[in-house]
């Protein structure tokens, strides 16, 4: 029977949960000014009997077909805010929405919420104020630390926070480094230094010195989740490819409405330990979990991630194969999570880590990104636990599909045609599709599944046919 990341939830919660899915912060933190479209429409797909949504207008096709196959049981549980009823990305974030509506709309939201917990994916000033406007406290944040939410939710979406807890905690991470800006952006030249110094570490893990010129490293920015504001940074190392990385870093940071002379979010510069030669790599994973109240691990899925050589995201594959890993990652990934309780935060966990095997054949785990959110990889579990209540052996992979020109989801359930997800058939099951007043690229995101391996393989090459890439 499929159970929903809301149910599992509210198992462990006690209620139901109520997602604010926003992006956008009050203080921004994200190079994007209309936010992360993607977070922002995540939960309509995790909602199951007893989730609640709030979210800026949806595609109304959109979800008339999520209910009908079953995935959106009551489309009325997932809440549409702001004036902008259109497709058309409205300015300003979910929050920022609810909290200018009208007192009678919130009423009415407030009547469907009522006894719910919200899990914001940031608690900024505005995802406080939505609290206390709806009087349903934060799900996510430990119920003694809400007066410090705020700063416990940005303390939980730092990168040196992972790094920071990893010897407290006992859990590995790359080697590495933080990188403090007091005042203002380092210096190309202070930057190649602790480049420098990195390197002479790595070569520790090196059989062969001159292949420190295939080594890789990356150089990310604190403030930002996920994958926004990290930079590769290939060897051989020189001064003019560190002023390239340190030159993108300011771009980043000027589109979040910051100036780098006026700065202090520290960098993180580390190893990326996948690309040291002769090493025994066995997968790039992404574990999921939940975070309950008693600071335990529910754990949920662990998938292998499919990267570029640049390490741009491809998608996650499911199901796991390598079972005999999962009792050391999730060992692990229970670690890293009682470090984020400690700190304050009980929800949503989704990490990221290399598995590799060392000389003497022991399981090795270097956690490189934690995201305390929901985050790519949660509507395509959610799929998966869903499509497997209908077909126990069915196999599946995320992907972001490019299509030959912008869509909307019309247009998208014409293209595919019969690949187009059905409960008999399976197929591509749409997420998120970007309309060409959003995104100059055509994307689609979807999670596509086969009875198995070889159905797959066939729905793939399948979509090659149709000249969409991925």
């Amino acid at each position: 029977m499929y159970k929903s990341l809301a149910k599992i939830i509210s198992s462990a919660h006690g209620a139901d949960p109520t997602f604010l899915s926003d992006f956008i912060l009050k203080n921004n933190l994200t190079p994007d000014e209309k936010g992360d479209q993607y977070l922002n429409s995540t939960p309509t797909h995790l909602l199951g009997e007893n989730g609640i949504v709030l979210t800026l207008p949806q595609d109304k096709l959109h979800m008339r077909y999520l209910h009908a196959i079953g995935l959106l049981p009551n489309p009325e549980r997932v809440i549409q805010v702001g004036v902008n009823r259109s497709r058309i990305y409205p300015e300003g974030s979910v929050a920022a929405s609810l909290l200018a509506s009208p007192e009678r709309v919130k009423d009415g939201i407030r009547a469907q919420v009522k006894d719910s917990l919200l899990f914001a994916n940031f608690v900024d000033e505005n995802a406080v104020k939505v609290s206390q406007a709806l009087d349903i406290p934060i799900g996510n944040i430990r119920p003694s630390l809400h007066p410090h939410a705020i700063e416990v939710s940005r303390l939980s979406h730092s990168k040196d926070f992972l790094r920071s807890q990893a010897s407290n905690f006992e859990y590995q991470i790359p080697p590495g480094k933080t990188i403090e800006s007091p005042g203002r952006l380092i210096s190309a030249e202070s930057l190649f230094n602790h480049l420098q110094e990195l390197q002479e570490e790595a070569w520790l893990y090196l059989y062969d010195p001159s292949d420190q010129e295939k080594l890789e490293y990356w150089l990310k920015l604190d403030g930002l989740s996920g994958g926004d504001g990290v930079i590769n940074i290939k060897a051989p190392i020189s001064l003019g490819a560190v002023e390239v990385a340190l030159l993108k870093i300011e771009s980043i940071i000027r589109q979040c409405g910051m100036d780098p002379a006026n700065f202090h979010m520290p960098l993180i510069l580390e190893l990326g330990t996948n690309s040291i030669p002769g090493k025994n790599v066995i997968g790039n994973i992404n574990a999921q979990g939940l975070i309950g109240p008693d600071g335990q691990l529910i754990p949920l899925d662990i998938s292998i991630q499919q990267t570029t050589a640049d390490g741009s995201y491809l998608g996650n594959t499911l199901p796991f194969l390598d079972s005999h890993l999962i009792p050391s990652i999730q060992q692990d990934f229970q670690a890293i999570a009682s470090a984020y309780f400690e700190l304050g935060y009980q929800g949503i966990l989704g990490g990221d880590a290399i598995v590799s095997l060392n000389d003497n054949g022991k399981t090795v785990i270097e956690w490189f990104d934690m995201n305390s959110r929901l985050n790519g990889s949660s509507p395509f579990q959610d799929h998966y636990r869903f499509v497997r209540s209908i077909c126990p052996d069915a196999v599946g992979i995320n992907l972001n599909l490019t299509f030959p020109c912008n869509v909307d989801f019309e247009a998208c359930q014409k293209i595919l045609g019969q690949l187009h997800f059905n409960r008999d058939t399976l197929g591509v099951l749409v997420t998120l599709l970007r309309s060409s007043q959003e995104s100059q690229e055509p994307v689609v995101k979807a999670s596509v599944f086969g009875h198995n391996h070889e159905h797959l393989a066939k729905i793939l090459a399948e979509l090659r046919s149709l000249n969409i890439q991925y």
